[in-house]
């Protein structure tokens, strides 16, 4: 029997679940459906425009090998809904990769397959084939290819598979079994060992950009398969071919293998024809008034030299130019064109409205003949209405029911069940009264709203105001007071607005619930302060007031002797005073004693600064607090010098040691008649010498003594003549060597050697042959840690006889 497939579940119209309520989403994983026979999975499942198809058959194991395979948009398959064949059970193809799908399905291989190159001999053997007859000269589908024997058994034996085509080669002769599932731009046949990544996915990589590594993943059960790929071949329009997908294991009879067809992918389109919803999925089928509108795209494979024209008829329930757009009863592509589309737009005329249909009936001619074909979309009203709510409700009124369109919506906000509103239910105040209808797409994963018509309405409910100021409350002269701090804590209830009045001080924000008062400085004695709380409407307002008591505060002073810094073991007089009557006098010295009265002494035994604390205290607990800081400093001192012994030039350091607090009470001697104060300081000699240095804190003193080292000094003298053979001794130089302030001597230079290079004047003798300008350098070394000097002297010593 031959079946017309030009148009054939393009658009699908099947609404799974178009519910004015959400749908639940579909689970992440292929959906198997292994109830339909091969020529249904052909006919209705795999073939697309542009072919017709007959002698359908399909050889092996029907109940396993296979099937067919929805929701594959919720995985990483590329392929939504197809056909599966199998080397053994298909529906374990949604499995985690985790399974082992392994199955012998207990029937013979492919001859075909057994004569590839490569193929030791085929089992469990899936075949499908049909005749069809092409509309154009291109056929075309979409597949992907996956194994259990990934990635272990790269460059071994491997299941194998082929799409061979027979029929009229448009170059010339026939093709007969011309295998199709080549990697693209290649004539190699799609197989494991042509498209991998290595046998531990690490490489190396052979056409790697083809294969998808699948170890570990969810949802598909092969350890590997292949990208989405495409078969395309070259045929005569309306001549008959032959088609044989087939699929077996290699050798042996476990490891299973699959390839997974797309769903209208086998086509050979003249003209194809699509559609795309603004706001949904091609697969919703529906347009829903003010919403959404359908673009439905006609398209040639190859532009024409001449108009191709498509011719309509408009049918169904819904009316064209009243319910949706007017539309043409024609279109023509142009000569060089591709393409051409109509838009369907729904009309929104706010009226209610019953589910309507638009059937649009086309023709256009194709190779072979003049094809014939409709396209359905639902269009769904989508007018909504809400009344019967009131604009003010008391909490004591019945509950009403809303007149509500469509009834399948949703009502919600406080106090609504089903369609009802019940006051007492609500909240106090504005409730925000909702009625939604929800268009939902359940055709994508996961599903989606197209659209939402909503209507809103508001109402007030408000009992009867209440209110409460909270318990009476003491506090002192001058602070504020926090009703947040209250025993009972003032509340209202039912209000539509507050207010604070009374006293003579201010409120932080008279018309919150629990400011803080703020008292003048002067108001003393029992304050009213009155809340109101003012109801809504005719619900009535409420009063409520506390007394507030200000107590008066003795605000104190102190004074303290000696005013400032004291040594350690000497008496501190502090002396208290207050503006009013005080019944305690508390006092803190900061080193852990306290003391009583508004006059005492203390008596500090350790240095440091101490924060000294007086609080007085009235007979009705008000009191006031102040604070003094007392400098005590420690006799007890000592000092460093750094460097010491110092050089003349040296800056001296002077570091203080000991408890003293303050730097202005470290004062210095220097022993050369200058001082300074400080706890570090420093001082540069002018002369050397030794020097006693003084430092006194408080009233005690310590001393210690500094030695100023001069600069080391060297000269070496005039420079002289000497003749050869003769010793030179540098006594009897014009200007003899000098040296100053050093710890030794010593000379360097010549080829000769000195009577003693330690003497300051020692004398010389030169080298067998030395002739000629000689340097010496004399060193004086410093006394430590003063820095050495050096000097340089020439002798010239000239040719003469040798001495007898």
């Amino acid at each position: 029997m031959v079946y017309s497939t030009a148009i054939k579940n393009i658009i699908r119209i099947i609404i799974i679940a178009l519910a004015f309520s959400f749908g639940s989403k579909a689970s992440a994983q292929l959906l198997i459906d292994n109830t339909m026979t091969p020529e249904q999975l052909v006919q209705n499942v795999l073939i697309g425009s542009g072919v017709t198809v007959s002698n359908i058959t399909f050889t092996g194991n029907q109940g396993n090998a296979i099937c067919a395979f929805t929701n594959g948009n919720s995985t990483i398959l590329g392929l939504d809904e197809g056909v599966i064949l199998s080397t053994g059970i298909a529906g374990e193809a949604a499995n985690p990769a985790s399974v082992q799908a392994s199955t012998n399905n207990g029937v013979p291989g492919d001859p075909d397959l057994d004569a590839l190159p490569g193929v030791l001999g085929t089992n469990d053997a899936a075949i499908l084939e049909f005749d069809f007859i092409p509309q154009s000269d291109t056929l075309t589908f979409r597949y992907v290819f996956g194994s259990e024997e990934y990635p272990e058994f790269v460059n071994q034996f491997n299941d194998v598979f082929a799409f061979f085509i027979t029929g009229p080669n448009p170059s010339g002769g026939n093709y007969t079994n011309e295998n199709i599932a080549l990697i693209p731009g290649t004539t190699l046949p799609v197989s494991i060992n042509n498209v991998n990544n290595g046998p531990t996915n690490t490489g190396p990589c052979i056409n790697c950009e083809y294969y998808v590594n699948n170890t570990g993943g969810l949802y598909i059960v092969y350890d590997g398969f292949t990208t989405v790929l495409e078969a395309i071949v070259i045929v005569v329009p309306c001549s008959t071919y032959h088609m044989k997908l087939t699929i077996a294991d290699d050798l042996d009879f476990v490891y299973d293998s699959g390839v997974f067809l797309e769903a209208n992918s086998f086509s050979a389109r003249g003209l194809t024809i699509s559609s795309n919803f603004s706001s949904s999925s091609p697969g919703y089928g529906a347009l829903i008034e003010g919403c959404n509108d359908a673009t439905v795209y006609f398209e040639l494979v190859d532009p024409l030299p001449d108009p191709y024209v498509i011719r309509f008829d408009y049918l169904g329930t819904a009316v064209n130019g009243v319910d949706y757009n007017l539309l043409p009863d024609s279109i023509v592509i142009p000569p060089g064109s591709m393409i051409d589309s109509l838009n369907i737009i729904p009309v929104q005329n706010y009226a209610i409205d019953p589910t309507r249909t638009v059937i649009i009936a086309f023709d256009y001619a194709s190779a072979c003949d003049t094809e014939e074909d409709t396209m359905e979309f639902l269009l769904l009203d989508n007018t909504i209405e809400m009344s019967g709510l009131d604009t003010m409700y008391c909490t004591t009124d019945p509950p009403v029911v809303l007149t509500v369109y469509p009834p399948s919506g949703v009502l919600t906000g406080p106090g609504t069940s089903g369609t009802t509103f019940d006051p007492a239910l609500a909240s106090f105040g504005m409730n925000i009264i909702q009625y939604s209808n929800y268009f939902i797409d359940n055709t994508i994963v996961p599903p989606d709203t197209v659209c939402i018509n909503q209507v809103i309405d508001t109402t007030y409910v408000q009992p009867a105001a209440t209110c409460g100021a909270g318990t009476d409350e003491s506090i002192c002269q001058g602070s504020p007071f926090d009703f947040m701090t209250s025993t009972i804590i003032p509340w209202a209830a039912s209000f539509d607005s507050l207010l604070w009045t009374g006293g003579l001080g201010t409120f932080s924000d008279p018309t919150e619930l629990r400011p803080v008062y703020f008292p003048l400085p002067a108001e003393l004695g029992d304050v009213t302060l009155t809340l109101t709380a003012y109801g809504v409407a005719t619900c009535g307002d409420a009063t409520s007031s506390m007394v507030l008591t200000l107590d008066s505060v003795p605000f104190a002073s102190m004074n303290v002797i000696p005013a400032d810094s004291s040594c350690i073991d000497e008496t501190v007089q502090f002396f208290g005073s207050a503006v009013s009557s005080v019944n305690t006098w508390e006092w803190d010295f900061g080193d852990g004693n306290t003391g009583s009265g508004s006059n005492t002494t203390h008596i500090y035994t350790a240095p440091g600064t101490y924060q000294v604390s007086l609080i007085t205290t009235s007979l009705d607990g008000c009191s006031d607090t102040i604070y003094y800081q007392k400098i005590i400093t420690d006799p007890f001192i000592g000092f460093t010098m750094d460097p010491n012994p110092a050089c003349l030039v040296d800056t001296v350091w002077f570091t203080g040691t000991g408890d003293a607090v303050t730097y202005d009470e470290w004062n210095w001697d220097f022993g050369d008649g200058n001082n300074d104060s400080g706890k570090l300081v420093w001082h540069i000699y002018s002369t050397p010498g030794t020097y006693t240095v003084t430092l006194n804190v408080c009233s005690k003193s310590v001393f210690d003594d500094l030695e100023i080292i001069p600069e080391a000094f060297a000269s070496a003298g005039s420079d002289e003549n000497s003749c050869e053979h003769y010793p030179y001794d540098f006594g009897t130089a014009a200007v003899p060597a000098t040296a100053l302030s050093y710890d030794s001597v010593r000379w360097f230079g010549g080829l000769g050697s000195f009577s003693n290079p330690y003497d300051l004047l020692p004398i010389y003798t030169p080298a067998l042959g030395e002739l000629g300008v000689i340097d010496f350098m004399l060193v004086a070394y410093a006394i430590l840690p003063c820095s050495n000097d050096t000097s340089y002297v020439q002798l010239t010593i000239f040719d003469g006889p040798e001495a007898d």
